[in-house]
This record gives structure tokens, C-alpha cells and sequence, in this order.
């Protein structure tokens, strides 16, 4: 519940910014690949072994190294992103200074197939160590995803430009609003994305 009420907040506030931007006529300022700088990311994979109070004990993926951190303050100022799920794979961002974590994003949970137009079946399959595709979409190819530092970043393709010039990686600095196992919104290109898990198998028909 009180994840939930920080994220209604944290919505409303990029809905007002994001009419406010249309009405100003500003346009989303985009970059290639290539131009992007390097991150130094200080993100790490672990497993969740043990919630006990704001405490999150964990297990390094690539090390093996078990470590404590406090999330209260992540939490409270709602970067902590799904459940906190005992054997979750999770991406952490630690602060250098303290044993505290800056956010917290449930991959488990993230790394799903979803949809964001149930009725065209249009959406994304975000796979294990930055895999992503696109399902049916029109106007843009998923290409990879990273989170780092917290931050959600997607490549792409445009397939508006695609015909017009030599294919170009685009990259978007994107966010993670609400995650759960059934539940997706994330900010794409400035235009919040509402997205469902989808449970059952598709079926397409063909002919009569």
C-alpha cells in the first residue's frame, strides 16, 4: 500500500509534465548510440535472501559475496521498484558511502513479456542480461535494456527513419514507474507506457 501511494503521486506529477511539455510544442531531444557517453554504473545483481524490518540481506550474482543494506530511504522516496520476494533476482544501486541502497528493481518481475495495447497484442519481451524485442509494434524496435544506477535505459530503432537512412541505434533514458508481477508502467520517449503481464497464450486464427 504505500508503495502504491507514492507511485500515484509520482504518476500524477509526470502526467501534468508531460501535457505541460505537449503544450509548449517541446520536443523530446533524442541521440544515437554512439553519441551517448560512457556510464560508470555502479549497479549490482544480486538474490534476495532475507527481508527482516528496512533491511535487505542479499547474495552477489557474480561473486558469491553475501551483504546487508538498509532501503527505508530508497523506499520512502519510492525507488524501490516490484516486491521484495525471498530468491528474486534484484538490481541494487548501493551508495559508496553508507550500506544503504539508492533503488531497487525486482528483474524477476521485469523480465517478462508485456503489453501495452492488449487489444492489437502490441508490447515487449524484456529478456535476461539486456535482451529486448519488440511484439507487433508499429513504430519502434527494441533492440537492448540496462539499468544503470538505477536508471532504466532502452536502445531502439525507429522505424520512421528506418527507410529514409542507414539504421540507427537510438537511445532513451527511460524510467521504471510501477512495477509488480502483473503490472508495467514505464516513461518511453516522454509518453508513459501502462503495461500488463500477459498470462495467457496468444491465439491467432487464420483464414475463415
Amino acid at each position: 500500500m504505500k508503495n502504491r501511494y507514492y507511485y500515484n503521486i509520482i504518476l500524477v506529477v509526470l502526467l501534468v509534465s508531460t501535457l505541460g511539455s505537449c503544450k509548449k510544442g517541446n520536443k523530446i531531444e533524442r541521440h544515437t548510440v554512439a553519441e551517448e557517453s560512457e556510464i560508470v554504473d555502479s549497479s549490482i545483481i544480486v538474490r534476495l535472501d532475507k527481508v527482516e524490518g528496512n533491511h535487505i540481506s542479499v547474495t552477489i550474482q557474480n561473486t558469491g559475496e553475501s551483504r546487508t543494506y538498509s532501503y527505508d530511504k530508497a523506499q520512502t522516496e519510492g525507488h524501490v521498484k516490484g516486491s521484495l520476494t525471498k530468491g528474486d533476482k534484484l538490481s541494487i544501486y548501493p551508495d559508496s558511502k553508507s550500506k544503504k541502497v539508492r533503488s531497487v528493481v525486482n528483474l524477476s518481475e521485469f523480465e517478462t513479456q508485456w503489453f501495452f495495447d492488449m487489444n492489437q497484442h502490441r508490447g515487449m519481451k524484456i529478456g535476461s542480461e539486456g535482451a529486448m524485442s519488440s511484439i507487433n509494434t508499429e513504430n519502434v524496435c527494441f533492440r537492448d535494456w540496462f539499468i544503470k544506477n538505477g536508471q532504466l535505459i532502452i536502445h531502439y530503432v525507429d522505424m520512421q527513419q528506418r527507410a529514409d537512412s542507414v539504421q540507427q541505434y537510438w537511445i532513451d533514458h527511460s524510467e521504471i514507474i510501477y512495477l509488480s508481477k502483473d503490472k508495467l508502467d514505464m516513461r518511453f520517449r516522454g509518453k508513459i507506457l501502462q503495461c500488463q503481464h500477459q498470462t495467457k497464450v496468444i491465439k491467432f486464427k487464420f483464414g475463415k
